[in-house]
């Protein structure tokens, strides 16, 4: 067994850094043709990944409907 200072440092390095709050829940979704290629292009547009497009559109739909 490792231990002491050493052990700790490799410990550290292990994994993804943690990058705000924690997404524990995970979906998959089914998307035609052209609602993939809506993705793409929104992705590639606003320089974010998809889940970050999805994501941004499921807080604008929620708002929308809460408030209007």
């Amino acid at each position: 067994k490792m231990k002491g200072v050493m052990w700790d440092l490799i410990k550290k390095k292990r994994g993804r850094p943690p990058t705000g709050e924690a997404r524990t829940y995970g979906y998959r979704i089914r998307l035609t043709e052209d609602e993939a290629e809506i993705l793409d292009y929104l992705s590639d547009k606003l320089g974010k990944s998809k889940a970050e497009v999805l994501r941004k559109g499921l807080t604008i739909q929620y708002n929308l409907e809460k408030f209007n």
